[in-house]
């Protein structure tokens, strides 16, 4: 009998092989995350502390949770999505996992000794009871929201972001002994990158849909049959659920699909936000507007860094631009931007249907702003004080207290020179506060006055509000997007006036004339101003008509609710100025556009606020284009052109994060529009500016030498000056230049140069734009900085 011999070298082979593509199967699907979104892994933050704000940890965690009536997912999908992946086989980290979401940039709340057992994340909990970050809002959407696709068919919880998601920040330390601690602001400006979280959500769904469906459907049909029926569905009541749930699924993903084909093929997103920004105003007309025409959506190619909270409550207007006076108006529009969903009336017998949860942000609203503007620190709190800005002081031993500083300069960074802080105050006085105001304690030593220039005076409720100057685009010379796109924007909605009873012109009611041009037609163009205006006032006209007030429902429009009105809208009240109260009860005045300009506005310049807290908000400039506060007084060709976001690790020396690449990080391209980081500029005119200014058009000469040049702008022989000397002699020119101009706006022709005549020769000369002031020296600059540091 012959025995067969096997070769035993391909089955070898055959092993090696598949050992070798599993390795690259995971290398690549698992180590490079192939099919997902990259993303940094940042350090793990073992300890995390508060710093106090005014805020209780109990009251700062109402905030971080409190539902603004916004959705992103229902819940249980949510909580079952596995992270981006093509994976068909093995399951992969849960979307929702503390680990993947903090790549985004997320924060969570400091670990509480006293802080009970997170329970079963499939019972009615709240957000940060199942380990969801800050800023994630649980809220149970019914079958009345129908109007959404796919539509709610039963009661259903829905996850979506509130302000806290975008409006609270961290700072990191890296201590001398090694752990990194991370110091939460309240009210801060968050880290975070909501277009990739966005992109990421998409991806896991549209994985899902391909390779793990049928266990994604049935972890959301036991998950939601529990929150129903309190028990596990059976086999036969399972089928349908799933069936119901995938057909969903595949609905939303066409529908995305579609909406990311046409932004696209229009490129509508032309420019990343990125980590720290987003285009607030651009987005959240496309979200109102979009559903209503394609044609309505635009490119968003003006992100801004999210602002801090503390005392936006008591601002005259709001947005960088200072376009929106009225806080429901502002936050039922972000409400809008960020995922609530609404349903216009068709016609008079209808209402506007939406899940915006006013009362809550009516809540929000006076938690961060308290009873009375500009609050003092206390330590503990005090009740309706509102959020206070964290203190360098307070930072400072927090730090000190969990361990100290790694490097001998972050050390004594930490440490406020007094003279030279003292220093720094007139510096601020000098060239800072005639925009950004005087610092805290004088604005409101002013506020307890009868009467100040830096505080507006409600006509019927009495509350004052704070003044802020607006700086023309042409002087403040920073990047114009987010001013003008908002300024030029339309939109072509609904005529609704073919649907409103009584409007039309008629014998019987001849009054019902809109405002402006006649439009006739069934559709209209109207700016976003008044689209806004428009739908953020239909929403509060139909919640103030049916207002809980003592466990009734009462018409806040009839006489004698005044002061319950008031108080939902902060006190504001229309018009600004003395006269009739403007209501807007009646849907015709709103289409009339009545008191539109104390509510909305477009405005091409940019608001100045206080810079209390300056130093606990980088990065800086309205679209974060300039990485810490040294930067900011440096003139524009000394600043970054190019630097990375998304690390918190905060730098005390330059007052700002840490900027250098890491996997992960964005690129802050300042070269790209939307992104600029000129302008707000202290520097001196250069030779050509200064002969615009001083040398009579006539007198000037092509072809003259600079020793010529800068001897006649000087008034002195260049040719005898060193560099330091002609710097300093440019500063002075500067200087005179800039403060004849300021005299000339104030007083028309008689501007004068500081301690003589006019120097100005060319009557046309307005200035350069985006110079403020002359440039400072270093030792000016380290001032001004320690003292910023104080606010």
């Amino acid at each position: 009998m012959k025995i067969m011999r096997v070769n035993p070298v391909p089955t070898i082979l055959l092993v090696v092989g598949l050992l070798v593509l599993t390795v690259l199967y995971y290398s690549v699907v698992r180590g490079r995350e192939a099919g997902g979104v990259a993303l940094p892994r940042p350090p793990r933050v073992p300890k995390i502390v508060s710093l106090p704000q005014g805020w209780s940890p109990r009251e700062a965690s109402e905030y971080h949770y409190t539902t603004q009536g916004t959705r992103f997912l229902p819940l249980h999908w949510f909580m079952a999505l596995e992270a981006p992946s093509p994976d068909p086989i093995f399951k992969g980290t849960k979307l929702a996992s503390r680990e993947y979401l903090s790549r985004f940039g997320f924060l969570y709340e400091p670990a509480r000794p006293d802080e009970p057992a997170r329970p079963d994340p499939h019972t009615n909990s709240r957000a940060n009871e199942m380990d969801l970050p800050i800023g994630f809002a649980i809220d149970t959407w019914t079958d009345e929201v129908n109007y959404i696709d796919p539509p709610i068919r039963r009661p259903t919880r829905m996850v979506g972001l509130t302000c806290a998601a975008c409006h609270t920040g961290r700072l990191d330390f890296h201590t001398e002994k090694g752990p990194v601690v991370g110091v939460l602001i309240e009210g801060g400006s968050a880290m975070i990158d909501l277009g990739k979280f966005q992109e990421a959500v998409g991806q896991a769904l549209f994985w899902t849909n391909r390779y793990r469906a049928d266990r994604f459907a049935e972890e959301v049909a036991i998950a939601q049959f529990r929150d129903e029926n309190d028990r596990v569905p059976s086999s036969e009541e399972m089928v349908p659920l799933k069936e119901e749930i995938k057909a969903d699924l595949e609905r939303l993903i066409k529908s995305g699909i579609t909406d990311r084909s046409y932004a696209k093929e229009r490129k509508l997103h032309r420019i990343a936000g990125g980590f720290s920004r987003t285009d607030a105003l651009g987005l959240i007309g496309n979200r109102v507007f979009g559903p209503l025409n394609n044609e309505n959506q635009s490119v968003t190619d003006a992100p801004v860094n999210f602002p801090a909270l503390w005392d936006t409550s008591w601002f005259d207007w709001v947005q960088y631009n200072a376009s929106i006076r009225m806080p429901l108006a502002r936050n039922i529009g972000e409400a809008l931007g960020v995922g609530a969903a609404v349903k216009p009336a068709r016609n008079a017998d209808e209402t506007t249907r939406t899940t915006v949860r006013i009362g809550n942000m009516a809540w929000m609203e006076d938690f961060l702003g308290g009873d009375e503007p500009l609050p003092r620190h206390a330590e503990g709190g005090v009740p309706g004080g509102g959020l206070r800005p964290p203190r360098w002081e307070d930072l400072a031993r927090a730090v000190a207290k969990a361990g100290g500083l790694d490097t001998p300069e972050a050390v004594a960074a930490m440490t406020i020179n007094p003279k030279l802080a003292a220093d720094g105050a007139r510096l601020y006085m000098e060239h800072c506060s005639r925009c950004h105001l005087p610092p805290r304690a004088t604005l409101r030593e002013e506020w307890s006055l009868g009467d100040s220039k830096y505080w507006q005076e409600d006509a019927r409720s009495g509350r004052k509000f704070l003044r802020l100057n607006v700086v023309d685009l042409s002087e403040v010379g920073t990047d114009p997007n987010q001013a003008t796109n908002f300024y030029r924007r339309f939109a072509t909605v609904p005529n609704p006036r073919f649907n409103v009873r009584g409007y039309r012109r008629n014998d019987e009611n001849p009054a019902r004339l809109a405002v402006g041009y006649p439009r006739a037609g069934t559709r209209e163009t109207i700016s976003a101003a008044e689209g806004l205006y428009r739908i953020t006032s239909i929403l509060r006209k139909e919640h103030f008509e049916k207002k809980k007030v003592g466990g009734k429902v009462r018409n806040l429009f009839e006489a004698g609710m005044e002061e319950e009105r008031w108080k939902l809208d902060r006190h504001r009240t229309l018009p600004i100025f003395s006269g009739d109260e403007i209501l807007l009860a009646d849907v015709n005045n709103i289409l009339d556009r009545k008191a539109i300009e104390d509510i909305i506005r477009g405005n091409l310049g940019y608001k100045a606020r206080p810079l209390d807290g300056v130093w606990a908000t980088p990065p800086y400039f309205h679209n974060g284009s300039v990485p810490n506060l040294e930067e900011v007084l440096t003139p524009a060709e000394g600043r970054s052109r190019k630097f990375y976001l998304g690390s918190t690790r905060y730098d005390p020396v330059r007052v700002g994060y840490h900027t250098e690449h890491f996997d992960g990080a964005f690129l802050m391209d300042t070269t790209l529009p939307g992104n600029s980081n000129s302008g707000h500029e202290f520097r001196n005119f250069s030779l050509d500016e200064l002969e615009s200014a001083l040398v009579a058009p006539e007198d000037r000469r092509e072809g003259q030498s600079w020793e010529v040049r800068w001897s006649r702008v000087l008034g002195k022989d260049a040719r005898k000056l060193s560099d330091q000397e002609i710097w300093e002699a440019a500063r002075d020119r500067t200087c005179r230049i800039l403060r004849e101009l300021r005299g000339r706006n104030h007083d028309g022709e008689k501007g004068r140069s500081a301690g003589g005549p006019a120097i100005i020769k060319d009557p046309d000369f307005v200035g350069v734009r985006g110079v403020l002031d002359p440039e400072f020296t270093p030792e000016e600059r380290a001032a001004l900085i320690e003292y910023l540091k104080t606010l």
